[in-house]
């Protein structure tokens, strides 16, 4: 039987000594989380996603997983963003494709034929999935992956709206002080006010 805590450790390892950063994310093992509906992530809690066909303890439950994010304001707008660290796939057994919905059409691929380490990013407000297909009916071939997923925040609706509001308010000062100038001048070069003043000086 395998010792699951050793995969964990050894996959852990693994990325802490190849990826500085590794410690401070968490790692999700693929094919165990499984739902209709895509995670929820937020731009605080970057994280790795890792697959590797050799350390898993049984059939993978599931061949996809979702991420949506999300935070504290509804109004606001993140973009989803992943990385492709590790792709070993020595018989050509899998591939994986990066979509916008579990049944939409694949928007980058990875095989043993076609990877790309590039930064990959949805639309801003599109779910990121991962889906994995076997193109071989035995699933314990060696292969395995490791993205990196992380979310950004592209539109604040709180710092938007504050911005548009401190603006209309300078907007509206500057036009008030703009009309009390202008009333001025017109005032003192009223001809009530010279005719007065040629009064007072002529006495």
């Amino acid at each position: 039987m395998v010792n699951r805590p050793l995969i964990y450790a050894i996959v852990y390892t693994v990325l802490t000594f190849t990826f500085v950063d590794a410690a401070e994310h968490e790692i999700f093992q693929f094919g165990k989380i499984c739902s209709l509906r895509p995670q929820q992530i937020t731009e605080d809690l970057p994280f790795y996603v890792y697959y590797d066909s050799m350390f898993e303890t049984g059939p993978i439950w599931c061949s996809y997983i979702g991420f949506s994010a999300r935070g504290a304001n509804s109004r606001d707008k993140y973009q989803i963003c992943t990385t492709l660290h590790t792709f070993r796939d020595p018989m050509c057994s899998v591939k994986v494709s990066l979509r916008n919905s579990l049944n939409g059409t694949a928007l980058r691929t990875f095989s043993c034929t076609e990877t790309s380490k590039s930064k990959f990013c949805v639309t801003q407000g599109e779910d990121l999935y991962i889906v994995l297909d076997f193109m071989s009916s035995v699933e314990e071939k060696p292969a395995e992956f490791i993205f990196y997923v992380d979310a950004t925040k592209t539109y604040n609706h709180i710092a938007t709206v504050a911005g548009v509001s401190v603006g209309v308010a300078a907007i509206c000062i500057v036009i008030f002080v703009l009309i009390v100038v202008k009333c001025r001048n017109r005032k003192s070069h009223s001809p009530l006010l010279r005719n007065r003043f040629r009064n007072t000086s002529g006495k």
